[in-house]
């Protein structure tokens, strides 16, 4: 967690456990969290600058299954 950021996200650390998944899913998903944080990242930056506008990327929904297959436009 940047310093500078953890007393707007309220944590100095952020974990999140990719499951039981081979070493390739755990690569790709580790990309979509690495993608999320700094999104989060930039939330905070946004909200410690005062900003109001909606030009920071929405977070993607931690509802979502990390274990459902990413689709693709071409194949593997």
């Amino acid at each position: 967690m940047p310093e500078e950021l953890r007393a707007i996200i309220g944590k100095r650390e952020v974990w999140k456990s990719l499951g039981a998944v081979s070493h390739r899913e755990a690569v790709r998903l580790s990309h979509v969290e690495s993608v999320k944080a700094d999104a989060l990242f930039a939330e905070a930056r946004a909200k410690r600058a005062g900003s109001t506008t909606d030009d920071t990327p929405a977070l993607v929904s931690d509802r979502a299954s990390p274990r459902q297959p990413h689709k693709r436009a071409c194949c593997n």
